[in-house]
């Protein structure tokens, strides 16, 4: 009976044995079979990547080739604008030669020695100019054989060629300014304009507090006239007032410095008089082109509020980001006993002679004692400037010696010896609309106390500034009326005494 189970499970097994080998077979098959999907599947993908990483390789490969080409254009940019700022450092060019005379441009063509012992700069200035000047008739008889008409056209106002700099080193500098002038008349007509020097001086640096000057110098008087440059003028031309009230030129010595950390500048001048750079001593003419007594003058200048940046001009073309402000005092005296040139002095005609107000004539300073005074003030803060001057003159013929009195044309003109007063004012100011480019300008300024019965005379003007480049390319335009005019000025288109004018002027400058 077991012998009988026993078989037929054997017989069982033996059935079922090829079953499961079968089925496991079968199975391994479809095992292998999705591996074989699986991988095939994840190749596919791993191609699908690669193909992509490699396009993205190209694309980076082809981007940093663009990159690297921008890259080396801007370095090559970049290099050379760092070899033209090296080229552009004078000291560098000059140390490639050091044992060689340096030329170059630094605010002027210059040659300078090796050792920089020798110093010479070169600068010039053009200015063509238009101006109309409409010309009233009123006491136009007063001053007869004159011309009295209206004017327009252009004119060569003037060129100027500078020379400066330093011998032996830089405590001896010098200036050499030559400006042309209007021909003589009966002059030869094919040349329409002459060099004259208008000034030549040396000065010696003994410290910031002590120079010594000497030569034709422009004396130290007033603000206007003695520390602005007619480049750098808010203007066109300085004022009538100033006109008037200026010592312009003479030959002499000066003694200048700063003091208290150059807060205070002063200047005291001894030359031989005012207004006559071109009169000597030394001259056969019995009319004696120069008498034996100099003339006296000194400025003053005190820098209340920060730097007023004096070398620049009367505008604020610096742009003061602080307010800055100085204040100055002028004196001067002469005792003219026949000086051939001068300063004018006008007089007043007597009311029955002229027609309204002013009605002047002038004369020389000869057989009078002048003594001068002036006061100013300059300002500027964010593109706006101001200036102020005032002036007071001192006429005085009762000086004890009556000869010197019958002989005074001042005297005799107006018959009294008394101790005359002639005053005179000015104001103006600049603002810049766009900073450093476009300016607003106006002035107003009178001349007064000129003799019994005078009324005295007016300016009024306004104008407009352009600086293309600095002062070295501008554009000036500006209008101004006054009445009687009170003295002559070629340079600054005041034609002729007691012309009641309105004068137009266009100005083109170019600086070097």
């Amino acid at each position: 009976m077991r012998v009988c189970m026993v078989s037929v499970l054997i017989g069982s097994i033996a059935l079922l044995a090829p079953s499961v080998v079968l089925g496991e077979q079968s199975t391994a098959l479809a095992l292998a079979s999705a591996d074989q999907e699986l991988v095939k599947d994840r190749v596919d993908r791993l191609e699908a990547l690669v193909q992509q990483q490699d396009q993205q390789i190209r694309e980076l490969r082809g981007e940093i080739a663009q990159s690297s080409a921008s890259m080396d254009e801007a370095r090559v940019d970049q290099i050379k604008g760092l070899v033209r700022e090296v080229i552009a450092d004078s000291e560098f060019r000059e140390s490639l030669f050091p044992d060689q005379v340096q030329v170059g441009y630094d605010g002027g063509f210059y040659l300078r020695s090796a050792d920089e012992q020798f110093l010479l700069k070169i600068n010039g200035i053009l200015q063509v100019r238009y101006a109309h000047y409409n010309d009233q008739k009123t006491n136009h008889w007063l001053t007869p054989g004159r011309r009295y008409s209206d004017r327009s056209g252009f004119s060569i106002d003037s060129i100027h060629l500078l020379f400066s700099g330093h011998l032996y080193g830089p405590e001896l500098t010098y200036m050499i300014h030559l400006i042309t002038t209007e021909k003589p008349p009966g002059g030869d007509n094919s040349v329409a304009m002459q060099w004259y020097t208008w000034r030549a001086f040396a000065d010696y640096k003994f410290a910031d507090e002590l120079h010594i000057q000497a030569g034709l110098l422009v004396v130290p008087f007033g603000l206007q006239e003695s520390y602005t440059s007619n480049a750098k003028t808010m203007f066109v031309t300085r004022g009538m007032a100033n006109e008037y009230f200026n010592m312009d030129r003479s030959i002499g010595v000066q003694a200048w410095g700063e003091l208290f950390d150059k807060k205070l500048k002063y200047q005291v001048a001894v030359t031989n008089g005012w207004r006559n750079a071109r009169d000597r001593f030394n001259t056969p003419d019995g009319m004696r082109e120069l008498d034996q007594n100099p003339a006296i003058t000194a400025r003053l200048e005190y820098a209340a509020i920060g730097d007023i940046g004096r070398a620049c001009c009367e505008s604020d073309l610096e742009y003061h980001e602080d307010p800055a402000l100085a204040l100055g005092m002028s004196f001067g005296y002469l005792d003219d006993n026949g000086d051939r040139s001068g300063v004018p002095l006008a007089y007043a005609v007597p009311d029955f002679f002229r027609d309204g107000v002013g009605g002047y004539d002038s004369v020389s300073t000869n057989g009078t004692n002048v003594t001068q005074f002036g006061a100013d003030a300059h300002f500027k803060y964010r593109g706006l400037a101001m200036t102020g001057e005032y002036w007071l003159r001192i006429v005085d013929v009762s000086n004890g010696n009556i000869n010197s009195r019958l002989v005074a044309p001042y005297f005799l003109r107006t018959g009294s010896d008394a101790t005359s007063h002639q005053q005179g004012a000015q104001m103006q100011a600049g603002y810049f609309i766009i900073p450093k480019k476009l300016e607003a300008v106006a002035r107003v300024g009178a001349v007064w106390d000129i003799g019994p019965g005078s009324e005295g005379s007016w300016e009024y003007a306004a104008g407009m500034n352009w600086y293309i480049n600095g002062h070295a390319n501008k554009l000036q335009f500006d209008v101004t009326k006054i009445n009687e005019l009170p003295t002559t000025s070629g340079g600054a288109n005041f034609m002729e005494l007691n012309d009641d004018i309105l004068l137009w002027r266009l100005q083109w400058q170019i600086l070097f």
